[in-house]
């Protein structure tokens, strides 16, 4: 699958995260919310990043799968135990993916079908 043309910019702003990524699969629509989700992995992280037993985060994967976001990581634990606050954030970021519009990236957006594939999308993208 071709990268999106978008996606070389947040690999630059947040090449720690996502170095170890092999695509952004994502609608550009959620390049703000993407972005947003990396700030607040990297904010909490600062608690952790001081243990010596402490894994950062790297995402494997970030895609776009039946209207929502799914985003897979390696770390973000300490000696081999997950930390919850990661897992919230991540999982926050998936929840509200289906009402940011995958088009343009406004709030609120709804599921929509359109060729077979569900997106969200705003009532401006939808006309």
């Amino acid at each position: 699958m071709t990268e999106y043309v978008w996606c070389e910019n947040i690999r630059k702003r947040h090449s720690r995260l996502l170095g170890k990524l092999a695509q952004l699969e994502c609608p550009s629509g959620w390049e703000i919310m993407i972005d947003q989700l990396c700030l607040d992995i990297i904010k909490h992280e600062v608690f952790f990043s001081e243990n010596p037993d402490y894994t950062p985060v790297n995402f494997v994967q970030i895609k776009e799968k039946f209207g929502g976001l799914r985003a897979y990581y390696e770390g973000g634990k300490i000696k081999n135990e997950y930390i919850e606050m990661i897992r919230i954030i991540v999982r926050k970021y998936e929840d509200i993916s289906t009402e940011v519009c995958s088009f343009c990236g406004s709030f609120p957006a709804k599921l929509t079908v359109k060729n077979r594939w569900i997106h969200p999308v705003c009532s401006e993208c939808e006309k």
